[in-house]
């Protein structure tokens, strides 16, 4: 792992900022030296000093660049804001980028700076999946390496998984990396199909085959056809609809009810359960017929409590995500979110970590993110516990009222380009102002949301 030491000679929260961002990519950060951070680097080869400073004029850089010049160890020179225009200062750094900046790009320029040492490949998620999972830890890319050769191949497969492991991923993953990818992907929750509307749902109807029956109707199979049918839950199909389910799979032939000749279908069908289905079929609970059919081709995802450093990679992929959609690139995870990330065991897995993530994104006072302890994520139930809507519409109001607040600040009060900046139109931004009471007077001067 690369040791990444960091130097803010700006303030000490952009300091925490950048070693919370690094942190997130994998990489060691040393505790944030003081006066003699020369000496605190030493001329680690294998490590990349990081230097914050301040792009502006004044900065006394003589002393930076002197000391500089004595230090072998390969250096990324950070900038909040622009480049100075000093080119001596910028040629003592072989890269340098502009704070704020996406995780990707930080991560290219520290790669850049370290000499190639590729990884073995046993460790590496292939690139034909990067696009579409996230995780290294090896339990994890033992569960879905074999994605890319299943997909290119029209047999049964049945991904097993606790809730929120992210089934339903790794089945389009595995659907857009076939040959069916420019065909539908039809998901299908099994649990929300009504025992008696089972074959109705799948296969579909004429017109009359029942008193509503007023025109045809296509089923699920129909609609997925030459593409990929996913049945989620398959375990809560009832013993009814096993047996519609077994019969399709065994020549892919239906009958529409109503209908007076048998279809043939082309779809590929992936099944996903988030119980163990060999327990089930012990307990005869489920047809050992119908899993000895669907398991063709198995694949066990692994919770999240046991994927490591994946945790930390998937909670930065969210707050990316979070930034675009909000237009917030400033904020970051304070480096006590990322202890707690780590010590919660997420018993509701990927979809709890993307849920926590985007709550805190939303309630946070300000660009650094803290996360609540292990307990503390939902209110305790109790009398006084608001319902659903209600802290619904608490927290929207608190993320609009922050994030006006956070807008006009950056631009100094100007409605205009405050509009233009969050995509807007002038007069619903406007509305939105004075809903919080937030005047353009008030806001001018302010300090930027996330500098001191």
């Amino acid at each position: 792992m690369v040791t990444v030491t960091v130097v803010s000679f700006v303030t000490p929260s952009l300091g925490d900022a950048v070693a919370s961002r690094l942190q997130n990519l994998g990489y060691r950060v040393a505790p944030l030296p003081g006066p003699d951070w020369l000496q605190a680097a030493g001329n680690d080869r294998d490590g990349v000093l990081a230097l914050i400073l301040d792009p502006r004029p004044e900065q006394r850089w003589e002393a930076i660049r002197d000391a500089l010049v004595r230090s072998s160890s390969p250096r990324l020179g950070i900038f909040p804001g622009d480049y100075p225009r000093d080119r001596a200062t910028l040629d003592q750094f072989k890269e340098f980028l502009a704070w704020p900046c996406r995780a990707r790009e930080l991560d290219l320029r520290l790669q850049r700076l370290l000499p190639a040492r590729p990884a073995p490949a046993a460790s590496r998620l292939p690139a034909s999946l990067a696009p579409h999972l996230i995780g290294e830890s090896p339990v994890f890319l033992a569960a879905v390496r074999s994605v890319e050769r299943i997909a290119h191949c029209d047999a049964e497969v049945l991904i097993e998984g606790e809730t929120g492991t992210g089934k339903e991923v790794v089945a389009r993953a595995i659907h857009y990396l076939g040959p069916r990818k420019g065909q539908p992907f039809i998901p299908v929750n099994c649990g929300a199909l009504p025992d008696e509307l089972v074959e109705n749902e799948l296969f579909g109807h004429q017109r009359g085959a029942y008193t509503d029956a007023r025109t045809d109707q296509p089923g699920l199979v129909e609609q997925a056809e030459g593409g990929t049918l996913f049945l989620d839950e398959v375990e809560a199909l009832s013993p009814k609809g096993q047996v519609a389910l077994l019969r399709f799979l065994q020549n892919h032939e239906y009958r529409p009810l109503g209908g007076q000749g048998l279809r043939q279908a082309d779809v590929r069908v992936i099944c996903a359960s988030n119980a163990s289905l060999e327990t089930l079929v012990r307990e005869g609970r489920f047809r050992m017929d119908l899993y000895y059919r669907i398991n063709l081709l198995p694949i066990e995802l692994p919770p999240l409590r046991e994927r490591g450093t994946d945790v930390a990679l998937l909670a930065e992929y969210f707050l990316e995500r979070c930034r675009r959609q909000y237009h917030q690139p400033d904020f970051y995870f304070h480096p006590e979110a990322l202890t707690r990330l780590h010590d919660h065991p997420w018993p509701g897995n990927v979809r709890e970590l993307e849920n926590a993530v985007h709550r805190a994104f939303l309630l946070a006072e300000g660009p650094a993110i803290h996360l609540p302890r292990p307990g503390e994520a939902s209110p305790p139930a109790s009398a006084e516990c608001p319902g659903f809507s209600t802290a619904k519409a608490r927290a929207i109001e608190t993320f609009e009222r922050r994030y006006l607040q956070a807008l006009m600040s950056r631009t100094g009060g100007n409605v205009t380009a405050a509009a233009r900046l969050a995509g807007k139109e002038r007069r619903a931004l406007g509305k939105l102002l004075k809903k919080h009471g937030i005047g353009t007077e008030a806001r001018r001067g302010a300090p930027a949301a996330g500098q001191e």
